[in-house]
């Protein structure tokens, strides 16, 4: 995993480094684009590997966490020669499964949990594009919007016990902050590498002018 981070940071920077090119330029006032991405190295898997963590005294058992994005969709439009407004959407996914077996007098109790966190955002943006090149597109900028958490958690002691709740959180200020670059492979379709503090801290994807 940390070679993983490593490469892809080292992929997105070293884009940067040949942002500057012979005049023309893949901004421009006019244009329109959309984007599909998904993040990598999401902050909520540690949050629900904290949270389903039991620690049942005597146990021993097994923790599995899996994630599902964040998954983003984006849409943007050139206002000016170096800014452009725009929206974007995320929703994702962490659950965590978690069996702990803990020896009681004459038998073996197993203790099971579940843990989910969903989560979803749709986010005003606006960036500042300082490249010229006909190929590479780089920006940065800020977003703001709303979004929803929801955790749900269910869980039994092997004796009959079950145990069901949830809480979910609907109207919550949703803050980003991101850097990135474009690359265009052809003239209207390209590849979008960016770092930020939208549900995980870096996205992959695939863009599209119009």
């Amino acid at each position: 995993m940390k070679k993983l981070s490593f490469l892809m940071l080292c992929l997105s920077f070293s884009s940067f480094a040949f942002c500057q090119g012979d005049g023309s330029s893949a901004f421009s006032s006019d244009a329109q684009w959309v984007g599909l991405s998904y993040g990598f190295f999401t902050p909520y898997k540690t949050y629900v590997s904290a949270s389903a963590g039991s620690s049942v005294a005597g146990g021993s058992g097994s923790l599995t966490i899996k994630s599902m994005g964040p998954i983003g969709l984006s849409y943007e439009k050139g206002v000016s020669d170096k800014i452009s407004i725009g929206g974007k959407l995320i929703f994702g996914n962490v659950t965590g499964k978690e069996n702990i077996s803990v020896y009681v007098p004459g038998a073996t109790a197993t203790y099971k949990s579940n843990l989910k966190l969903s989560y979803f955002a749709i986010l005003f943006r606006g960036n500042y594009h300082f490249g010229n090149s006909a190929k590479f597109d780089p920006y940065g900028g800020l977003g703001l919007g709303y979004g929803s958490f929801k955790i749900s958690a269910d869980g039994s002691d092997g004796q009959g016990t079950n145990v069901n709740v949830s809480a979910s959180v609907p109207s919550a200020t949703a803050f980003t902050a991101q850097l990135g670059c474009n690359y265009y492979i052809i003239e209207k379709i390209g590849i979008n590498a960016e770092v930020g503090l939208l549900g995980s801290f870096f996205q992959l994807g695939v863009v599209a002018k119009f």
